[in-house]
C-alpha cells in the first residue's frame, strides 16, 4: 500500500465501537464519483503536462480503501463520464475504440453501478448504448425511457450485497438533458422529471438493507433552461421531502462537493468533479428485528441504517496507480499527440476555457 494514500486515507479509518461491543451489527462504505468528463488518466492534455486529478489517481485510493475495508466498499459513478476533454472526444470522434477506455477504466476498477449524466448522450445514442453494452456493471435510471413503448431504457433499480446486506440502488437523470440533446435523444429517448418518477423507483427499494439513489441533477437551485414541458434541472433535494425516502443520495451534475449535508434525515454527498475526489459515506447497520414479510406482503428489511457519515478523499495527492496507468497508456499518447498537432497559426492572443 503506497504511504502516501495510507496519509490521505487515515482519517477515513473511523473506529468501529459498535461492531467490537455488538455482533449484530454491520459497516457498509459506499465510494462514488462524479463528472468525470474523460479525465481518465491523470494528465491535462490542453497544456500537455500532468495533472492532480484522474481516474488513475481514483484507483490508488480506491486500493486502500478496499485494503482497509475488505468486502464493504461499494463503488458507484453519477454520470457525465463520456464527455468534456480531448480524451473522451477523441475517443469518442477519432478512434471509436470498443470498449470505450473510460468505461475499461471503471471495469478495471469494479464499479458497481452508474447511472447516466446529461453529456453521456452528447456524441450519440449509438456510442452510449455502447458504453452501457461494454460496462460490466449495470447502469440504472427510472427516469429514462425508451420510445415509442415508454418502457425503461435501463434497469430501474439494481441490489448489490455486501456480506449480508442488500444495498438498493436507483437513479436519475436532469430532464435538461431533453433541451441540450434534442438532436441526439430525437423520438428515441425521453427523460422524464425526477420528482413524480422517484415515488415509484423509491417504493421498488423497500426491502432493501439500504437505500441509494445516484442522481445527476444539482442539490437545488435555479434551471438555466425554460422548464416549460420538461421539468426542473435541480431537484436532489427534493427527494427528502417524499413519503419514502433514500437513505444516502449521491449528488452529481452541479459540479460542487458536498461532504456530508443531511435533509429530514436524508444523507447528501458529492464528490468533487474530473475525479478531484471521492465522496465517502460510511453506513453503520444494526440487526433490524421482525424482517421478512411485513403485514402487507412486502419484505421488510434485515438491517436498519443506525448511523451515517460522509466525508471526501482529494485526490491531487495520491499517487496514480501504475496498473491502470499501464491499461490506458497506448490510448493515452495517441491523445496527446493528436490533441497537439496544431491546426492553424495566428499572431493574435486566443482565450479558451472549458
Amino acid at each position: 500500500m503506497h504511504w502516501r494514500s495510507l496519509r490521505v486515507l487515515g482519517t477515513l479509518a473511523l473506529p468501529l465501537p459498535l461492531q467490537a461491543q455488538v455482533p449484530d451489527t454491520a459497516h457498509v462504505v459506499l465510494v462514488a464519483t462524479t463528472d468525470v468528463h474523460g479525465r481518465a488518466t491523470h494528465w491535462d492534455y490542453e497544456n500537455d503536462r500532468e495533472a492532480p486529478f484522474g481516474l488513475t489517481r481514483a484507483a490508488t485510493a480506491l486500493d486502500s480503501l478496499r485494503r482497509l475495508y475488505p468486502g464493504r466498499v461499494v463503488l458507484v459513478d453519477v454520470g457525465d463520464l463520456l464527455q468534456g476533454n480531448p480524451f473522451a472526444a477523441y475517443v469518442a470522434t477519432v478512434n471509436r475504440l470498443d470498449p470505450n477506455p473510460v468505461i475499461d477504466a471503471l471495469n478495471f476498477l469494479q464499479y458497481d453501478a452508474a447511472t447516466p449524466g446529461n453529456h453521456d448522450f452528447d456524441f450519440g445514442l449509438d456510442l452510449f448504448g455502447r458504453a452501457v453494452e461494454a460496462a460490466a456493471f449495470p447502469y440504472v435510471s427510472a427516469n429514462v425511457y425508451r420510445l415509442p413503448r415508454d418502457t425503461f431504457a435501463l434497469q430501474r433499480a439494481v441490489t448489490i450485497r455486501r456480506s449480508e446486506v442488500s444495498v438498493g440502488i436507483t437513479g436519475f437523470t436532469t430532464p435538461g438533458v431533453m433541451v441540450w440533446d434534442r438532436a441526439q435523444l430525437g423520438d428515441r429517448i425521453r427523460v422524464r422529471r425526477i420528482v413524480p418518477e422517484a415515488g415509484a423507483a423509491l417504493e421498488a427499494l423497500r426491502g432493501a438493507d439500504l437505500s441509494v439513489v445516484l442522481i445527476h441533477s444539482g442539490l437545488d437551485g435555479f434551471s438555466s433552461y425554460d422548464t416549460t414541458g420538461v421539468g426542473p434541472e435541480n431537484v436532489a433535494a427534493d427527494l427528502a421531502r417524499l413519503p419514502v425516502k433514500p437513505d444516502l443520495v449521491v449528488v452529481g451534475h452541479s459540479h460542487r462537493q458536498i461532504r456530508d449535508t443531511v435533509i429530514a434525515g436524508v444523507h447528501f454527498v458529492q464528490p468533487l468533479p474530473w475525479a478531484r475526489s471521492l465522496a465517502v459515506a460510511h453506513v453503520w447497520l444494526a440487526r433490524a428485528t421482525g424482517s421478512g414479510k411485513g403485514e402487507t406482503g412486502n419484505v421488510q428489511p434485515a438491517w436498519r441504517v443506525v448511523r451515517i457519515r460522509g466525508d471526501q478523499v482529494p485526490l491531487a495527492d495520491v499517487p496514480p496507480d501504475p496498473g491502470l496507468t499501464r491499461r490506458l497508456q497506448a490510448v493515452h499518447q495517441q491523445v496527446r499527440m493528436w490533441a497537439g498537432a496544431p491546426i492553424a497559426h495566428t499572431d493574435d492572443t486566443w482565450s479558451a476555457r472549458y
